[in-house]
């Protein structure tokens, strides 16, 4: 029988505190991913994803489908390209995880994950669209990540660590969504679901094709 019990994302220390600083740069967004959603990535994408990677979008306020998407926009790229082999040209065999900043927009690059069946692994790259060479520029751990999407956005130095102790993302079942669902509207991203309140005035709207958000109350208006 499948346990139901939350499980805790397992990070050393160190990466636990970097990510407590992004967490909270980020307002704070829910330290809850659902293994529905996990599992889904997982299958689509044919690998494990390991807990740093669902640690880094629980931090930034993102789901596992951020992975599919960002993945299979870069497979579209080079398909895009005409060229049958572009596989074995790329060694492309990795899950993008994140979008880095880059001074030439018209040569993306994007954080990636080499593909593996060991949740406890993780092999970190930056990859350029346009000059992959062999399978990316290999990232040494989280930190030289964050330096390199902190550099690449122009951003000044910030402070390179949070409150480790109220940072602890886990893996749990979302509870089922209540009888009388609170619908609200939004400016940009239209008619959404709420689907978890948080502290701070602050809700997680389910806007569907524009993807689940998390805003401040008083951005949206209650619908009828």
């Amino acid at each position: 029988m499948e346990s139901n019990a939350p499980r805790p994302i397992e990070l050393s220390s160190k990466d636990r505190d970097r990510l407590a600083a992004v967490w909270e740069r980020a307002g704070r967004p829910s330290l809850r991913v659902d293994p529905v959603d996990v599992e889904g990535a997982s299958e689509a994408l044919r690998t494990a994803i390991p807990d740093l990677i669902l640690a880094i979008l629980i931090a930034e306020g993102r789901t596992p489908g951020d992975l599919v998407r960002l993945t299979h926009s870069i497979v579209s790229f080079y398909e895009a390209s005409g060229k049958s082999d572009w596989r074995r040209a790329t060694t492309f065999d990795h899950v993008a995880f994140a979008e880095l900043p880059s001074a030439d927009a018209s040569e993306p690059v994007f954080g990636c994950f080499a593909r593996t069946k060991n949740p406890a692994k993780v092999e970190l790259v930056a990859w350029d669209l346009r000059r992959p060479g062999q399978g990316g520029e290999p990232l040494a751990d989280l930190g030289a990540y964050l330096k390199r999407r902190e550099e690449a956005a122009g951003q000044r130095a910030r402070a390179p660590v949070g409150d480790g102790a109220a940072f602890r993302p886990v893996v749990e079942r979302a509870a089922p969504p209540p009888q009388d669902v609170a619908l609200v509207h939004h400016a940009k991203f239209g008619e959404g679901k709420v689907i978890e309140r948080l502290g701070d005035g602050k809700l997680r709207i389910d806007f569907g094709a524009n993807g689940i958000r998390v805003l401040a109350a008083s951005f949206v208006t209650s619908k009828p």
